[in-house]
């Protein structure tokens, strides 16, 4: 032990034949607490303590009223929580909890009959992150993550088949940094970092090595019914159906040999009606009715030669008024109502002579609003309103001459807000704003920050934030401030691509958007904004494209010297967050050159200058976090760049010199030949 005022060093061995002595030479681990007690774990000798008043050690054992909680005597890990317990890992005892008084103890194994136990009895680190968890390494079971209030853990373990999985399940080290990621050093595996807000965004995608997961990739609708169970249709992978309390999949196919087995294993509507009744849309197999209870399925498809039937067997949106109507659109075949009664279906269509007809057979949605108005979205056709007594059709499209028209004829989504206003999601166009007393619309695309003017899905939050889902990530918008925020993959997202139809808003406020990759539930007040404005740093220095080293790290220099010779030279900076680093945004400026300054956008983290003069100049780079927090300070560095040696204040001086003694010479040349000259006459 090391007396800091002496520098002296005094030694506490293993003394078989006195009491209070260290149980074991072999020291694992140590900590000193908030109370300054030290805290030694060793191998094979279990735990000491030693208080800072006293000059003994003392041990646990394992004994019938601690529970055999310590009974391990190797132990790898030692951790004081911001409550004063101390948590011990052992290697293959588990993880201990001992409280700030120490007359209790709590212990953790792994139970494999238990998913929500500790993962592996070997814990060789322990840490306490932001919010109270516990986050437990271990060797051979990952990284275990507890949650305080329930006392229950959640397990990340390697997956080859999952490249954003943890990369090796032996843990050595964890670390939170400034901004909430957590780092993991593994004993194999490298470094791992893991963003606990951006996890806000649960996954389900299929698992090709359980059969009990999503049966596809596509995801093109999801419902949710009163016991929260999930209905999702897919893309050839039939319905799932997700009960949520147990984990536990069902998957209904077509069978060829079973007329009363799902129709089509496309499935790319899924609407619950008000009796319980699930309707689904295909994409070539028509409607098909299930009955939860039951497991049984009723089909409507197209019949030629029936014009009361399905007018087309291609299905993209289903929907119930208010009077229980069933109505659905269909990819080709106009907009259908169904006579529940009798089954019959009556169709609105088409027709040439008719301009109060449908303008469009290709109906993506179908939408009822508060005050009763019927609407229809078409692919191509723009937006159409039914007045249901006559039969009739009103068309709002896209008019080039009047920037108050509809943005773009291909409407896929509709959605009415709070305030009775309805926005429209367009494929092309943007988000529409459709003032329906007006009849006028007003519209924002890309221009105005939404990720994508293809707009597959509208929901709304309870704090009146729009979530749009595009085929590039998810927006937020808040009509107050009409500020966007936008989200992709690198945020937890499926990926950057969603689809038409495969958006839903859970009664509890849950959000659910399908994609490409699988499919995304969130809460949207769980999705918060990263606060931290992230050090920036400049990490090296190139001359001619080469980089150049320093006798010192660069991040130490204040200024660089440089030779008029190296005409080209670059800066390479980052801004040090990690939470979605390919979000980080960049600005630089050379003082002395301009004095404006110059954006690169993300993942562009280098500014490279050319053929500048001779001087003193100042680079300085300034950046955001991932939702674009600025560290306006950001770092600078100086920059001198040598002249030739004609430019030189030297050379100059000697030529200055050199003239002066020329002209002098001369002067005195010209000065005796006049004297001279004077002499001989």
């Amino acid at each position: 032990m090391l007396d800091r005022e002496s520098g002296s060093f005094s030694r506490h061995v293993v003394d078989p034949g006195s009491r209070g002595n260290l149980s074991s030479d072999a020291v694992l681990s140590i900590l000193e607490d908030s109370r300054g007690t030290l805290w030694i774990g060793t191998n094979g000798g279990g735990l000491n303590w030693l208080d800072s008043s006293a000059a003994e050690f003392n041990h646990f054992e394992a004994t019938l009223d601690n529970g055999y909680c310590l009974g391990h005597q190797v132990i790898r890990s030692l951790y004081e929580d911001r409550s004063g317990a101390v948590w011990v890992g052992t290697d293959g005892g588990g993880l201990v909890k001992i409280s700030p008084d120490r007359k209790t103890h709590q212990c953790y194994l792994h139970d494999p009959d238990d998913p929500a136990s500790l993962s592996n009895n070997r814990v060789y680190s322990i840490f306490e992150d932001q919010d109270g968890a516990i986050w437990v390494g271990t060797d051979g079971g990952g990284l275990a993550r507890m949650d305080p209030a329930t006392q229950k853990f959640v397990a990340y373990v390697h997956d080859p088949h999952d490249n954003s999985s943890i990369t090796f399940n032996q843990i050595r080290s964890i670390y939170e940094d400034r901004s909430g990621v957590i780092w993991v050093g593994t004993y194999g595996g490298g470094v791992n970092c893991f963003d606990g807000k951006r996890k806000a965004f649960k996954l389900y995608k299929p698992d090709p090595l359980h059969a009990n997961s999503l049966s596809h990739d596509i995801i093109w609708s999801i419902s949710e019914n009163a016991q929260g169970d999930l209905w999702i249709g897919t893309h050839g992978g039939g319905l799932d159906h997700l009960d949520r309390s147990t984990g536990q999949y069902t998957n209904f196919r077509h069978e060829s040999d079973n007329p009363n087995s799902l129709s089509h294993d496309v499935v790319r509507v899924v609407f619950e009606g008000r009796s319980g009744l699930l309707w689904l849309g295909t994409n070539g197999g028509g409607v098909c009715t299930l009955d939860p209870a039951t497991g049984e399925f009723q089909n409507f498809r197209h019949d030629v030669q029936n014009p009361a039937s399905l007018s087309h067997d291609q299905i993209r949106s289903i929907c119930q008024d208010k009077d229980g109507i069933i109505w659905i659109g269909t990819n080709g075949g106009g907009l259908n109502r169904l006579d529940a009664a009798t089954g019959n279906f009556t169709r609105y269509q088409h027709d040439t002579s008719d301009p109060t007809s449908l303008s469009n057979d290709y109906v993506r949605v179908i939408f009822e609003d508060s005050r009763g108005l019927f609407w229809i979205g078409t692919q191509g056709g723009g937006l159409e309103q039914l007045d249901r007594h006559t039969g009739k059709f009103s068309h709002f499209k896209h008019d080039p001459h009047d920037p108050n028209s509809l943005s773009n004829d291909f409407i896929f989504s509709i959605f009415e807000d709070q305030d009775q206003v309805l926005w429209l999601g367009t494929w092309g166009g943007g988000l529409n704003r459709f003032d329906v007393v007006e009849s006028s619309f007003t519209f924002l695309t890309t221009r105005d920050g939404l990720a994508s003017d293809a707009i597959y899905g509208v929901l709304q939050d309870e704090a009146g934030l729009l979530w749009m889902s595009t085929n590039n990530g998810l927006s937020r918008f808040d009509p107050q401030t009409r500020k966007f925020k936008s989200f992709n993959a690198e945020d937890g997202l499926q990926s950057d691509e969603f689809n038409g139809g495969s958006y839903f808003c859970s009664p509890d406020g849950e959000m659910f958007f399908g994609g490409i990759q699988g499919f995304n539930s969130f809460f949207p007040t769980t999705i918060k904004d990263n606060p931290v404005a992230p050090p920036i740093a400049i990490t090296s220095f190139l001359k001619m494209n080469r980089e150049h080293r320093f006798s010192r790290p660069i991040g130490y220099l204040d200024e660089i010297t440089i030779s008029h010779r190296d005409f080209i030279f670059s800066f390479e900076f980052a801004a040090l967050d990690f939470s979605a680093p390919g979000k980080n945004q960049y600005a630089y400026m050379m003082e002395g050159l301009h004095d404006n300054w110059i954006t690169t956008g993300p993942n562009k983290r280098s500014a490279t200058f050319t053929t500048l003069s001779p001087g003193k100049y100042r680079f300085r780079v300034i950046g955001s976090n991932n939702d674009g927090v600025w560290n306006r300070e950001g770092r600078s560095i100086d920059i001198v760049i040598t002249p030739p040696f004609t430019q030189t204040w030297w050379f100059r001086t000697l030529v200055v010199l050199a003239l002066v003694g020329v002209f002098s010479f001369l002067l005195r040349w010209r000065m005796n030949s006049v004297r001279l000259s004077s002499e001989l006459q």
